[in-house]
């Protein structure tokens, strides 16, 4: 399957508009809960200021860091540009009674 004529770009938008703005908050905080659960160790997630892209732009930028299980160089070169990849069971929704799927 390709995207032709508007491209990538619109499309990502076009799906962005059917999450919730803060949508992106629950997939990383979650994709950290499960990186932590797969070392089957306590782990720790941390929401912060990226420090130095701030002291090289002056820009805020949020970032998350994990203990989880990370992913090896391989790894994120296929899914770093992957659109909708996920380690996870995934679901088109995410009902009151079942957290358990991701949007990838």
């Amino acid at each position: 399957m390709t995207v032709a004529d508007t491209g990538i770009g619109f499309l990502l938008d076009r799906l962005g508009k059917d999450c919730h703005p803060l949508q992106f908050l629950r997939e990383l905080t979650q994709n950290a809960i499960e990186a932590i659960e797969r070392t089957g160790e306590e782990g720790q997630i941390v929401w912060d200021v990226e420090w130095n892209y701030f002291d090289l732009t002056g820009v805020y930028k949020l970032c998350i860091i994990d203990t989880g299980d990370g992913m090896t160089g391989l790894e994120m070169i296929k899914y770093i540009n992957q659109l909708s990849s996920s380690l996870s069971e995934q679901s088109l929704s995410l009902s009151e009674q079942s957290f358990m799927g991701n949007y990838g």
